[in-house]
């Protein structure tokens, strides 16, 4: 019952994906369906299709001899565009049960804090991460092939999208520890720690480099190429996403609701939350929406302060989009906590030094914060005892 539990608290893109994997592979592994029912096979697809459209040519010519072979059987192959990224091989070895650890993970961790995609939902960016991820897959899957049979990647796609996930987890958590078999290690190292255990492993690295070559033109194009051009973003979550996965938001947020007031100690009736437990608030900081962050201050101010799930604040998520203005206006103009913590114990210096560097803006604001903060203390404790020596 624990199991089902924690698979149903599962955010919804990775419950989705691991769910569908776990059905196919178990049907394989007891051969209820073949495996090549399953794999990536571009001849039957595009043979299928031509056929498709052949037949139904001839058929409109020659109706009355009846000289007709039906497509409509055909376009079942079309499900292997899915299957081949929902399939980790028969249960009977080590490697299929890694490579579910794996898309538990970091699927997983990534939906808790995708790069943002312009549409405020995490599930929504991490989908459209996923799609981009998996077109590109598909589109560059049969080009190794042409250099040569030893070059060309296997039809199971499932290890590439996972791959290119656990790239795009690296990039988004850099300096976040994780152990990988135990060994320490920090997130940007991931992708070369999990080369080095496929190479122990004497798995083959095709798939696994050709997910991470997907993952890392995803990253260029969400994270580099927007600050190279200005600001201007490349690529945004359509709204369509956000729309179908709109109502099971709306699901969760009612089951949630009751657990979020019971670990939040400020009057929540006037505000809206997600799955997360995020406020208007929250999705403001994110967006660098200053003037919706004022409107809030009018009307609850308490939204500003207020933690999500994870006990990450409005302040957090500013820091973590490296909005300046915003946490300029937290904490400074708002004189919030410049020390707050998450549940994980991460502050707005921590998590700007992990996400950003040393040496950037944030990072040195916040230490310019910090500086004058104490200063102010230091200064307040040389009058404290200047009045003592009057005193006495």
């Amino acid at each position: 019952m624990d199991i089902i539990s924690s698979f149903q608290r599962l955010p919804l893109f990775t419950r989705t994906w691991l769910g569908l994997t776990l059905v196919i592979t178990a049907a394989v592994t007891l051969d209820v369906i073949h495996t090549d029912q399953v794999v990536l096979d571009w001849h039957r697809i595009i043979t299928f299709l031509n056929n498709d459209i052949n037949n139904n040519h001839r058929n409109y010519h020659h109706q009355h001899h009846h000289h007709h072979i039906s497509g409509n059987n055909n376009i079942i192959e079309l499900w292997r565009l899915l299957t081949s990224f929902c399939y980790v091989g028969k249960l009977d070895n080590f490697n299929p049960l890694f490579l579910l650890f794996t898309i538990y993970i970091h699927s997983h961790g990534y939906e808790k804090n995708p790069f943002p995609a312009g549409s405020g939902s995490r599930t929504a960016d991490t989908l459209f991460a996923a799609l981009f991820c998996t077109f590109c897959l598909l589109c560059t899957q049969p080009i190794p092939g042409y250099f040569g049979t030893t070059y060309a990647l296997y039809p199971i796609m499932t290890r590439n999208l996972a791959g290119a996930l656990l790239y795009l987890w690296s990039k988004r958590n850099p300096r976040t520890m994780i152990q990988l078999n135990f060994i320490p290690m920090e997130g940007r190292y991931l992708p070369f720690a999990h080369i080095g255990a496929s190479l122990f492993m004497k798995n083959r690295l095709h798939e696994l480099l050709h997910g991470f070559l997907i993952g890392h033109i995803y990253y260029f194009l969400i994270e580099v190429a927007p600050v190279l051009m200005g600001g201007k973003r490349i690529l945004s979550t359509p709204r369509l996403l956000v729309q179908l996965i709109g109502e099971d938001v709306q699901n969760m947020i009612q089951q949630d609701n009751h657990e979020i007031e019971n670990n939040i100690n400020i009057n929540t009736d006037a505000m809206y939350r997600d799955r997360d437990g995020a406020t208007q608030a929250h999705l403001a900081a994110k967006l660098g929406n200053l003037p919706q962050l004022r409107q809030i201050s009018n009307t609850n101010v308490g939204m500003l302060n207020a933690p999500d799930r994870n006990g990450w604040k409005p302040v957090h998520e500013a820091v973590r989009g490296a909005h300046v203005h915003i946490v300029e206006y937290l904490i400074i103009e708002q004189m919030l906590d410049v020390h707050e913590t998450t549940n994980n114990g991460k502050s707005p210096l921590s998590l700007a030094q992990e996400f950003h560097g040393e040496h950037h803006p944030m990072t040195r604001l916040i230490l310019q914060i910090i500086a004058t903060e104490d200063n102010n203390n230091n200064y307040n404790d040389d009058d404290d005892d200047s009045n003592d020596d009057v005193d006495s």
